[in-house]
């Protein structure tokens, strides 16, 4: 149903769909594909407010990658501030006046706009010209982008496959030596059915008295380059067994030097949460650990590094392995969950 049919012109059928795509989902995706019935070529317009909580350069990131190439598709950005344009989830006669005349400005060849909210209505009428409407009951897709950004998690399969890497809950493991930091890792991932990436500087080093300084800027490319390569692979959780932060720690303890924190490496330790293992576990000797009272001293490095990090923590104490599993297993499933979690 529209104000006008114009299936009987000679000219080809130009269409618009806009939206914040805050995050690209499932049903925006159904929009797009019910779009393309309806048209010869789409407009998407993706509209980008400075204070929404995710950024423009994001969103049209998804939408590039998702439509890349795409023969009927043309992808625009508009920036506006809500002051002029008010960018509310009600549809307003008002409102969508105002909004019909700027997008008049930015597609002025459009026919048709597409959408799955009633302003859609209002705005091809203000504009003068035809509308569909999709889906307006969530029928087909039942989601919403505000449902989907506050629990991440839960409706990961929700995602457009291309947001999908940026919502992954990163947890990372932390602490000194012999505190089941790469056991806990392993087994995490294993009941959540994801990933874990490994600690890199078991590969490079034989033991933590052989390590030289140099060493350090090596076992941090490869330890951020191994966390954003598992990133794509993770099914919305991932587990990760120390990052820069470890490094720093050790630079500071080892050689009483500091370590240039370079962007990519700090860009990889953007984590979800931490958890920080004790050292009151039971002290296991594999061979190229320090000695027990060493690694006590370490724990006070590891744990002014992860301070500094601002990463949300909890420590996970007790001596018995199957009390702290217990204990790490449900303060994952409150931080997957968004619920708060005191440390």
């Amino acid at each position: 149903m529209g104000v006008k049919d114009p299936k009987d012109q000679a000219t080809t059928m130009h269409a618009l769909v806009l939206g914040k795509f805050m995050p690209l989902h499932r049903g925006h995706l159904a929009l797009i594909d019910f779009a393309l019935e309806h048209c010869d070529r789409l407009t998407v317009l993706l509209c980008v407010e400075a204070t929404e909580p995710i950024s423009g350069e994001d969103r049209e990131r998804w939408l590039r990658s998702t439509y890349a190439n795409h023969p009927k598709i043309s992808l625009q950005r508009f920036d506006f501030l809500d002051a002029d344009l008010p960018a509310t989830s009600e549809s307003s006669r008002q409102i969508s006046a105002l909004w019909a005349a700027q997008l008049q400005e930015l597609v002025p060849t459009a026919q048709r706009i597409i959408g799955s909210e009633a302003y859609v209505q209002y705005v091809a009428e203000y504009w003068g010209i035809d509308y569909r409407i999709f889906d307006v009951n969530r029928q087909q897709v039942k989601i919403s982008a505000t449902e989907i950004r506050a629990k991440p998690y839960q409706h990961r399969a929700f995602l457009a496959p291309a947001a999908q890497p940026d919502f992954v809950q990163r947890i990372v493991l932390h602490g000194t030596e012999s505190t089941g930091k790469s056991t806990l890792a392993t087994h995490l991932a294993d009941r959540y059915g994801t990933s874990f990436v490994p600690e890199m500087a078991r590969d490079i080093v034989a033991h933590t008295d052989t390590v030289v300084y140099e060493d350090l800027f090596l076992i941090a490319d490869r330890q951020a380059a191994a966390i954003q390569a598992a990133v794509s692979e993770a099914d919305g959780v991932l587990f990760i067994d120390t990052d820069i932060f470890t490094t720093l720690a050790y630079a500071r303890y080892l050689f009483k030097r500091e370590l240039p924190l370079r962007a990519e490496w700090l860009a990889a330790a953007k984590q979800q949460h931490c958890l920080f293992t004790r050292a009151d576990a039971p002290y296991v000797q594999d061979g190229t650990r320090l000695q027990p009272g060493e690694r006590k001293v370490l724990e006070n490095f590891h744990w002014q590094a992860r301070l500094e990090s601002g990463v949300p923590t909890t420590e996970i104490v007790g001596r018995e392995w199957a009390e702290r599993t217990s204990f790490a297993e449900a303060v994952v499933a409150q931080v997957l969950l968004q619920e708060k979690h005191e440390s």
